[in-house]
């Protein structure tokens, strides 16, 4: 059922389909109600993240002055890796010219601390490397995952790829 988007996974969870109810069909509910937090016109949920010195934060602190992109990693991945050059790209490109911050959420980092520290060391990237385990709020179970947000906290798109992002982000006022 991961594989599905939000609307693929709505006639199976409405009220009148026969299963609805059934508890083989909850985590299938909890993933489609993150999936539902993050439609675009949805308004960001805030979560807990902690950075690499161990100092909690909440999402919230780093909505509401510029866009965000939501960057959901593992620091394990290594297929990840491909993605971070072109997240710098983007950062590059629109970081003065349209305020743009990216904020990478490592999924693993409270679990595989000291690898994503080393990960996050060796990267050098330029934008907020924090870690969270509450990526589900999301119905995010693989990586990686986007998300863009405005300046009034609405979730303006989760792009699936880079060139997605880009396009998204070209756009952005």
């Amino acid at each position: 059922y991961t594989e599905l988007t939000y609307d693929e996974l709505k006639p199976f969870l409405r009220p009148d389909y026969r299963y609805a109810k059934h508890p083989l069909l909850s985590p299938v509910r909890e993933y489609a109600a993150g999936l539902e937090k993050r439609l675009p016109n949805a308004r960001y949920t805030d979560i807990l993240l902690a950075d690499t010195l161990g100092e909690y934060h909440q999402l919230h602190e780093y909505i509401g002055r510029d866009y965000v992109v939501l960057h959901f990693w593992e620091s394990w991945h290594r297929g990840e890796y491909d993605i971070l050059p072109q997240l710098r790209t983007l950062y590059n490109k629109y970081h003065t010219t349209k305020g743009l911050q990216i904020v990478s959420l490592a999924t693993d980092g409270m679990d595989n601390g000291q690898r994503w520290k080393e990960r996050v060391k060796d990267e050098q990237l330029p934008w907020p490397q924090l870690t969270t385990k509450a990526a589900g709020v999301y119905g995010i179970n693989s990586w990686p995952e986007t998300l863009v947000i405005d300046k009034n906290g609405t979730i303006i798109a989760s792009p699936q790829t880079v060139a997605e992002l880009s396009e998204t982000l070209r756009h952005i006022a």
